[in-house]
């Protein structure tokens, strides 16, 4: 027992002795009192309706861009914002959460650039702009329920490495997937948004061959299309888009977000739909398409007599398909013609069904 003692009372004189003697690494504050300085903000309030200055939106950006990790922006504003000037680019992690609150510019510059990963922009009014929002060599962004009105260029613009950027690093022959997505912002997804009224394509892409609208045309009843590039787990938004010229199609109201099949292929009831259409396809992994082209009109004249066969067209997705043998058909008549003329005596009854009508009158002949 007296060892025992003996051993415990000279580990605890020792551990005094420790403690004593180093007292500043004990309790010195120092290695985290700058992480407790640096904590991120995790909601910046928009107060203002100034274009700078404390409480403004340009000060909040600036905030967030600075404070480590994610932060969420919102608005406590009854007027638009009038903007002389670029806000800062987003750098860090952000949320913004607009709440309808209206952005406007002079039209020379972007009204919001993301350069940063994890970034989301929702229920902005954003209009007057050279582009409305502008994604630069960023990934995982989210933009949706916005507005982008009136910009002078394109609406939302994802942005990349230039061609030749990605051509070097890639090399010549067979182009990896993989190594390309690494590259480009991946997971930009741009969905039902309002983007009409701007002078450029509502959303513009560089890498537009990582997932594309390949082909798009409706006969009035059914849009029907297909998508190139990335198809995995792929919707496509289709708006319509009363504006949609060949140089400027946009997406003033979502309509539907038809899945695609295994074949890269959509269709969509658009009946009672009046206007241009045009479609934005969205993948699991590359995001976002650039906006389609305007839907092409097809005529189909026997679709008053055939409303069977309009779902079983669409469900093999050519339209196009069910003209070609009606053209045939009207073709037909014509090269019976001289047949019915050259034995007048038995044209008649012969017109009922020409394609006999050769064969009949060979016989007498």
């Amino acid at each position: 027992m007296r060892s025992r003692t003996l051993v415990s009372v000279t580990s605890f004189v020792v551990v005094s002795m420790l403690a004593t003697s180093l007292p500043a690494r004990a309790i010195a504050p120092s290695p985290r009192g700058p992480v407790a300085a640096a904590a991120p903000v995790p909601v910046l309030v928009v107060t203002s309706t100034e274009d700078n200055g404390p409480g403004t939106l340009r000060d909040a950006i600036t905030q967030a861009n600075v404070a480590p990790g994610a932060t969420t922006l919102t608005f406590d504003i009854d007027a638009a914002i009038h903007l002389a000037s670029a806000l800062p680019t987003i750098t860090d992690a952000l949320s913004i959460g607009g709440g309808g609150v209206s952005l406007a510019g002079a039209g020379d510059v972007a009204g919001l650039t993301i350069a940063a990963d994890n970034v989301k922009v929702e229920g902005l009014i954003i209009t007057g702009f050279s582009n409305g929002i502008v994604v630069e060599l960023a990934s995982h962004v989210t933009i949706e329920r916005n507005v982008v009105r009136d910009s002078t260029g394109a609406g939302i613009a994802i942005d990349g490495p230039p061609p030749e950027v990605v051509a070097a690093a890639l090399g010549s022959g067979t182009v990896d997937l993989a190594r390309l997505l690494d590259l480009v912002p991946t997971d930009v997804v741009v969905r039902n948004n309002e983007i009409d009224g701007n002078d450029g394509p509502a959303v513009t892409r560089r890498q537009s061959n990582i997932i594309s609208v390949s082909s798009l045309q409706t006969d009035g009843m059914t849009v029907t299309g297909s998508v190139a590039g990335a198809t995995t787990g792929v919707t496509v938004d289709v708006y319509s888009s009363p504006e949609c010229t060949l140089d400027r199609p946009q997406t003033a109201r979502l309509i539907a977000s038809p899945a695609v099949d295994s074949l890269g292929r959509f269709s969509l009831d658009v009946s009672g739909v009046t206007g241009a259409l045009t479609a934005i396809a969205t993948d699991e992994t590359a995001g976002s398409s650039a906006v389609s082209v305007c839907a092409t009109t097809i005529e189909n004249p026997s679709a008053a007599g055939s409303a069977e066969a309009t779902p079983e067209s669409t469900a093999n997705s050519p339209i196009t398909s069910e003209a070609a043998p009606t053209s045939e058909t009207t073709t037909e008549p014509t090269t019976a013609a001289p047949t019915t003329t050259a034995a007048p005596t038995t044209a008649a009854p012969t017109t009922a069904a020409p394609t006999t009508a050769a064969p009949t009158t060979a016989a007498p002949t």
